[in-house]
This record gives structure tokens, C-alpha cells and sequence, in this order.
């Protein structure tokens, strides 16, 4: 798999990008696991694609056309790195959120609605003085 990315540079660069999008959790079990992120990439493409690539190939009639992949011990230990970082970036997202009191919740909401007030009335603004020089 890796000898064919290497050879196929687009490839892996797609399969970087592609994994630069990956959410923190899904990233964070794959540290746990000491996957590289373009590896699963490739391996979801190969889970996902071989059957049909194989299709009629071998003359065993798959499910899916010809081979199975038995994927169970992996999705087995995916569930658990998966569940465990999500305990992770839970307990850090309650360690990074600030106890307010009542009275600074409520500060904190007024600051929060007025910035989006004058948000609304700049791009309202701006949308009128952007119509006006078109007619002119």
C-alpha cells in the first residue's frame, strides 16, 4: 500500500489532505493507536474498494463480489481507542470551561448579543453602501 503511495505522489498528497480534515477524536484515537492518518485513509479505501475492484476475479461470490474482508478485531479496537479519546476530550473541554456565577453568565450573554448586534448592523452597512456604488 505505502509502495504504491510513495510511487504515486497525488495520491498520498490527496490522502494527506484528506486526513488534515479528520475530527479530534477520530485523530486522537488514531495516536492512540499509532496509526499515521493517511493510513486509514488507505485502509478505508481498501476496505471500502477492494471487493468491488476483485469482483468476479477469484469465482468465490462474496457478499460483496468475490472477497470478504473480515474487518471485526479492527473495528472492535477502533470502538475502544474511540470511546476512551472521547472520554479524553471530554474531561479536557469541563477542565477548559470557566465556572461563572449567575451574574457573570448573564454579563457574558449581554457582551455575546450586543457583538453580534453590531455585527449584523456592519454587515447591513456594508451591503447598502456596496448596492449604492453600483448605481452610480
Amino acid at each position: 500500500m505505502w509502495q504504491i503511495a510513495f510511487k504515486h505522489v497525488v495520491m498520498l498528497q490527496r490522502a494527506c489532505q484528506y486526513s488534515a480534515m479528520f475530527s479530534p477524536v477520530k485523530l486522537a484515537a488514531l495516536a492512540k493507536l499509532n496509526f499515521l492518518p493517511s493510513w486509514w485513509f488507505f485502509r478505508d479505501l481498501v476496505v471500502g474498494g477492494l471487493p468491488e475492484l476483485v469482483k468476479g476475479v477469484d469465482g468465490m461470490g462474496g457478499a460483496k463480489g468475490g472477497v470478504v474482508i473480515d474487518d471485526r478485531e479492527m473495528q472492535g479496537t477502533w470502538s475502544e481507542a474511540v470511546r476512551w479519546c472521547g472520554g479524553v476530550v471530554a474531561r479536557r473541554e469541563r477542565v477548559a470551561t470557566p465556572v461563572l456565577t449567575e451574574e457573570e453568565r448573564e454579563k457574558w450573554e449581554a457582551v455575546k448579543v450586543a457583538q453580534e448586534e453590531k455585527l449584523m448592523l456592519d454587515s447591513k452597512m456594508a451591503d447598502g453602501s456596496e448596492s449604492g456604488e453600483g448605481e452610480e
